[in-house]
């Protein structure tokens, strides 16, 4: 013992310090030991009795061995009193603070290897009350908790600073959260929580049949901005789609980007100036994989300014819809018109009318071969493609009006729309290779009561007749 309070090696060792009466000696506490004897004058006269060894061993070395044994028991809750404290210089520790620094010892992931010397208490309780403070005032506080000072405090499933960047989130603006600080079970419990929210929404967009649809209050838990319950419904659309799934690591940043980018979206297609174009990167991201070609990409953003919100609120409507954009520069691209009109991968009415055009499957044909009879720069956007049918339909309704019944079509001051033109023949026939050089005779022909177009298909039928 006197060589060790000069600080000569070999020090005391557990044996020798038993045999002198010094109680609470083990292998988590002959460091404090060593350390208590070696701060005595080197002349030993502060440990030259049993008593004055006992008087400055014991006290504090029961301590530690109490606190040390009581984290390896999960007991400090009931074995660990403020004279333990005490005995090591924490004296000033309020009950309060003790009481909170129990659920701390007696977390599983906090050991006796966690507080088998006086530093590692000190850190852990400095650990702990810069936690509190953080909580308390985070704008006074000079640094945000760590991964490695919550795992210092024996919680665990931190895996990622995203994860930590929700949990200080929380725990510095939600005061409903202030108490989970005071009691490690309960903050433990919040870092469950989160990682349980995490967990359902990547499993979601893993397996959208056999897992729950992630509700509006779990994405709430993960701090996400900007969020109401219909954006929530629109980013579960996205999750069911096949083609988007979360990573393990970094589903709070990710899903945050699928919510921010489809807000901007339907912020985009309600004329918001603040909102940005989507780009192709946007759409997949979002699901919409069809969009490949800038044509189509800028195509589907002139598509989204005029659709009602709710005819976008879901990957799958958008989709058909980028399907439709897609189809629609396929049938521009036929170099064969005349095919054009049967093709059957040619866009349809269906899908004509996702992209906001009227056409009747009588007009459909004539709408076909006169899109493929136009350059894809001839229908950049949807008010392009609009005046395309509606120039259709303005002709097809011309002649089949006049075909019904010819007198009230050239009563044009009474709603009718006069008698077919030339121009009306030649948009219903693009793509036939046919050519009406008499138009008057046609028309003539067109007003017998026995000849009837535009019932079925009008192109077919007034093909008919024209050869």
């Amino acid at each position: 013992v006197i060589r060790t309070a000069a600080a000569q090696e070999p020090y005391v060792s557990e044996a020798q310090l038993s045999l002198l009466g010094v109680q609470g000696v083990d292998s988590n506490t002959i460091s404090l030991a060593h350390r208590l004897l070696v701060q005595t004058p080197d002349d030993g006269s502060q440990v030259d009795s049993i008593d004055k060894i006992d008087g400055l061993l014991s006290e504090a070395l029961v301590a530690l061995s109490t606190i040390a044994a009581a984290a390896d028991a999960n007991t400090a809750a009931t074995q660990v009193t403020h004279a333990h404290y005490s005995a090591l210089g924490y004296a000033h520790l309020e009950a309060a603070f003790e009481a909170s620094l129990a659920t701390v010892l007696d977390r599983p992931a906090v050991t006796a290897e966690s507080v088998n010397s006086v530093a590692e208490i000190e850190s852990l309780i400095a650990t702990y009350q810069a936690l509190i403070a953080f909580v308390m005032d985070p704008e006074s506080s000079a640094q945000d908790p760590s991964v490695a000072d919550y795992a210092k405090l024996g919680i665990t499933g931190i895996g990622s600073e995203a994860l930590l960047a929700v949990l200080n989130d929380a725990l510095s603006t939600d005061r409903s959260l202030s108490g989970s600080v005071s009691d490690a079970g309960l903050l433990q419990a919040l870092v469950d929580d989160f990682n349980t929210s995490m967990d359902a929404i990547r499993l979601y967009s893993e397996d959208p049949q056999g897992n729950a649809e992630p509700g509006f209050e779990l994405y709430q838990k993960l701090r996400l901005g900007d969020i109401d319950a219909a954006l929530v419904s629109s980013v579960n659309s996205v999750l069911a789609d096949s083609d988007v799934v979360l990573s393990a690591t970094d589903v709070r940043n990710e899903t945050q980007t699928l919510l921010t980018t489809y807000k901007n979206l339907l912020a985009f297609a309600s004329g918001d100036a603040h909102a940005v174009a989507p780009s192709g990167a946007d759409y997949a991201l979002l699901g919409v994989t069809q969009l490949v070609e800038s044509r189509a990409v800028d195509f589907m953003n002139s598509v989204l300014v005029l659709q009602p919100l709710e005819s976008l609120d879901t990957a799958e409507k958008l989709s058909e819809r980028a399907e439709a954009v897609n189809t629609l520069y396929y049938t521009a691209d036929i170099a064969d018109v005349s095919s054009a009109s049967t093709d059957s991968n040619a866009i349809s009415v269906e899908q004509l009318a996702l992209l906001g055009q009227v056409v009747t499957s009588a007009q459909l044909a004539s709408v076909r071969a006169f899109i493929a009879s136009k350059a894809d720069v001839d229908i950049t956007d949807i008010a392009a493609l609009t005046g395309l049918v509606e120039a259709v339909i303005t002709a097809a309704e011309r002649i089949q009006a006049y075909s019904e019944d010819p007198t009230a079509a050239l009563d044009t001051a009474n709603g009718g729309l006069g008698a077919p033109a030339p121009l009306d023949y030649e948009v219903v026939l693009a793509g036939t290779g046919l050519a009406v050089s008499d138009v008057a005779a046609l028309n003539e022909l067109l007003a017998d009561s026995d000849v009837a177009v535009g019932s079925a298909d009008l192109q077919a039928e007034l093909s008919s007749i024209v050869r």
